[in-house]
């Protein structure tokens, strides 16, 4: 199902502007391949038609997504997915205060699974508000790479994680300045088993630096986190961690 109110069609068609008060996309079933990666010229000309878009309300619900073609094959089901206030302007200067042109994002995710470095993740929910600033994730999970398989000592990762929360986010921030702000980041139960690589990596700040040029973090809390770190002379193995921070 496919329900689109408010349309202005004039303006689609004599003025490239697309105006519309609702968009709502029932139980869609999409499975992506991937083309070669678009030309200059060709991105110009498919963004250059649409000179403004305005869309009062968005709606996904019961969404399924697949990606075909490409080793990580992610798949994401139960996709559940508003924004309100979507404005979109060629000619100008992007607004720091919307999140992705939206003016609010809440996104639900069901169980989803994809791929990253060989290492298999897994995940049982995720749950985003930009209003409320929340992020919660249930259940994620990362298998390493099965003996035999993966480049020889590279690192490995096994994960389980029940239960990661964030409050206070500032999605808007993140996006368009590299800032992570929040209240706080809670990590429940956490079961990490590290295997660095054989060469060493570069220090964590600058791995971080290519994502978030800056933190203010006012509270982390992580209960009952069992790590254990191999390759090393003296391998760490720590159990029942609980650890705070603040004004991280």
């Amino acid at each position: 199902l496919l329900r689109l109110t408010g349309l202005d069609a004039a303006a689609v068609r004599n003025r490239h502007q697309f105006r519309a008060d609702s968009l709502l996309v029932q139980s869609p079933r999409l499975t992506v391949t991937p083309a070669a990666p678009a030309t200059p010229q060709s991105a110009t000309a498919a963004v250059g038609y649409l000179q403004r878009l305005d869309l009062a309300h968005f709606a996904v619900r019961d969404g399924y997504v697949r990606v075909a073609g490409i080793a990580p094959a992610p798949i994401i089901r139960v996709v559940k997915v508003m924004a309100t206030a979507i404005h979109f302007a060629s000619a100008g200067a992007p607004d720091t205060k919307r999140i992705f042109f939206a003016q609010a994002w809440t996104v639900a995710l069901g169980r989803s699974q994809t791929t990253v470095a060989a290492h298999a993740l897994t995940l049982a929910s995720l749950r985003l508000s930009t209003t409320a600033g929340t992020l919660d994730l249930r259940s994620v999970r990362i298998r390493p790479p099965a003996p035999g398989r993966g480049q020889p000592g590279s690192m490995r990762v096994a994960l389980r994680l029940p239960h990661l929360a964030i409050t206070g986010l500032d999605a808007a921030a993140l996006q368009h300045e590299g800032h992570f702000r929040a209240n706080s980041v809670m990590l429940d139960g956490p079961e990490l088993d590290f295997t660095p690589p054989v060469r060493p990596p570069p220090p964590v700040w600058k791995l971080l630096s290519k994502m978030v040029r800056r933190t203010d973090l006012a509270h982390l809390r992580v209960h009952h986190a069992n790590v254990r770190v191999r390759r090393l002379r003296h391998s760490p193995d720590v159990r029942d961690l609980n650890l705070m921070g603040r004004a991280i």
